[in-house]
């Protein structure tokens, strides 16, 4: 009792309106059409593509197509575990085709699918876990790490270890929420309920500790310094009248400054931090598709490789979108803008697949 009864109180476990805030912000809503749009998606890739026909050897009616791709979701997706489910079909002839089509793109011969399936069954896992069904959530969760490459993984870790944290088994939720920060550092929902853990099982980090998004921050911009300073090199004077965004200068001397200020460390962003941080990112996807990533690309020194532009950026768009879903009082203005940066960052990567361009 050496900790007293205030002790006691703040060893409690949050309760789960906190947990569901800090897995997805408690908009089940949001979640709900974000895992429909998603299954939409998985269901088309898996009809239009071939690889139901290539891996099965055979050639199926659209009907037959239909019912296996929807069989199939289930298979890839982790939806097969749920508890009395039964498949889309009594045909065993339509269900090998199925089993068989799992079996190809869990080789990743087919990437697009492969990410699909795991991204489909993470967010089946959340809205497991919003529907309380935690031991499912588990269940779910666990076969999407086992189909997923370690990267992909990080999520379905991390609702994994929401579903241990609910069910009490703290050891089990500090485990899992940690790889997957390990695994990658920018996913969010993760700091908040390690420190909650943390208190929970007595061990508390170190205090030399570094938060890993603060790190994941810090390589980002530097990301962006490179391509920015390279791509002012490049351009030249070759605009009389620079606006801000095609300014590389300037915008590498802002990162620059951003590196070396405390922004990175501080507890709380200004929404001035977030436009500035915006910008520079939406100026670096300019230089690389305006001037960098060309046959014959101009100025010295080596772009970053394809992975660190990749993660760079994903973790800007990340950023972004958590802003936005975080602060429900942002104006049009910066949904527009954090639109327009989504599809600008799509089209980047886009363009990265056709050139396969040697960034090295």
């Amino acid at each position: 009792m050496s900790s007293g009864f205030l002790g006691f109180f703040k060893r409690r476990p949050p309760e789960l309106k906190t947990l569901g805030k800090w897995l997805w912000n408690n908009d089940v809503d949001l979640l709900g059409q974000t895992q429909e749009r998603a299954n939409v998606t998985l269901f088309k890739g898996l009809v239009e593509s071939d690889v139901i026909s290539v891996a099965s050897g055979n050639a199926f009616s659209k009907t037959e197509a239909d019912i296996i791709a929807g069989h199939l979701t289930n298979l890839v997706d982790g939806g097969y575990l749920f508890k009395d489910y039964e498949a889309k079909t009594k045909d065993g002839r339509l269900i090998d085709a199925a089993e068989r089509t799992r079996d190809l793109i869990l080789t990743g011969e087919y990437p697009e699918l492969s990410a699909l399936s795991v991204m489909v069954g993470a967010l089946l896992a959340i809205r497991l876990w919003y529907a309380l069904r935690f031991e499912e959530c588990v269940k779910v969760a666990s076969h999407v790490v086992s189909i997923a490459n370690e990267k992909g993984g990080a999520e379905a870790l991390r609702v994994r270890g929401f579903a241990f944290f609910a069910l009490g088994d703290y050891a089990a939720a500090q485990a899992d929420i940690s790889e997957a920060q390990r695994r990658e550092p920018g996913l969010v929902g993760i700091n908040e309920p390690l420190k909650a853990l943390a208190k929970l099982t007595n061990t508390p980090r170190p205090k030399d500790h570094e938060p890993a998004g603060v790190a994941k921050m810090r390589g980002t911009l530097q990301t962006l310094l490179r391509i920015l300073r390279l791509a002012a090199v490049a351009a030249g004077s070759a605009e009389k009248s620079k606006t801000p965004l095609s300014d590389f200068a300037a915008r590498a001397e802002q990162v620059e400054g951003m590196i070396k200020s405390d922004v990175l460390v501080r507890e709380q962003l200004t929404a001035g931090d977030v436009a500035d941080f915006a910008m520079c990112a939406m100026s670096a996807q300019i230089a690389l598709t305006q001037y960098l990533l060309t046959s014959q690309r101009p100025g010295q020194g080596a772009l970053p490789s394809a992975q660190e532009i990749r993660e760079a950026f994903g973790y800007c768009s990340i950023y972004v979108a958590g802003t936005q879903s975080i602060n429900p009082n942002v104006g049009p203005a910066f949904a527009e803008m954090a639109e327009g940066f989504h599809e600008a960052v799509e089209s980047l990567f886009a363009r990265l697949d056709e050139s396969r361009f040697d960034l090295r």
